[in-house]
């Protein structure tokens, strides 16, 4: 689809290979994007292939739906190259190839351990057994994920 953007100061643009994307039908109510997810890929969930590139989503009381240009235009215009495939191995050409039964040799036997291992004469003791420890500083990711299972666990 082809929409028109206003961007206040910088006019109005034009957009082409638009998809307006809308939750699943029956999913639970809620956003399908946010504010920081420009950028991210929208996949197909029935081909797991990515059809989209998000730019934008409704603003206030709009339906709850997501933009993105369609990847295929994004992929020319920034004119990213994918490495080539390799190609399949060539099928074998005898069908019925002789198998070894047993193609690997005996390994080694492990050595029997030492009946009379030699005591440790001077054992270390540790003068300060219960030495205090400092708590881990955790990042705010794991403080985030905390704070998140706190609400929601």
């Amino acid at each position: 689809m082809t929409l028109s953007m206003d961007y206040g100061a910088a006019g109005t643009r034009m957009l082409h290979d638009v998809l307006h994307i809308v939750p699943i039908p029956g999913s639970p109510p809620g956003e399908i994007s946010a504010g920081g997810d420009s950028g991210s890929i929208w996949v197909d969930q029935a081909s797991g292939k990515a059809v989209g590139l998000h730019f934008g989503g409704e603003v206030g009381n709009a339906p709850e739906h997501a933009l993105a240009n369609d990847i295929l235009p994004v992929i020319e215009q920034l004119r990213v190259r994918f490495p080539a495939q390799p190609a399949p191995a060539p099928p074998d050409p005898d069908p019925d190839p002789v198998v070894d039964p047993d193609p690997l040799p005996d390994p080694d036997p492990l050595p029997d351990p030492d009946p009379d291992p030699i005591p440790n004469p001077d054992p270390v003791v540790d003068p300060d057994p219960v030495a205090p420890v400092e708590p881990p500083q955790l990042s705010w990711w794991q403080r985030f994920v905390q704070w998140l299972t706190k609400l929601f666990g």
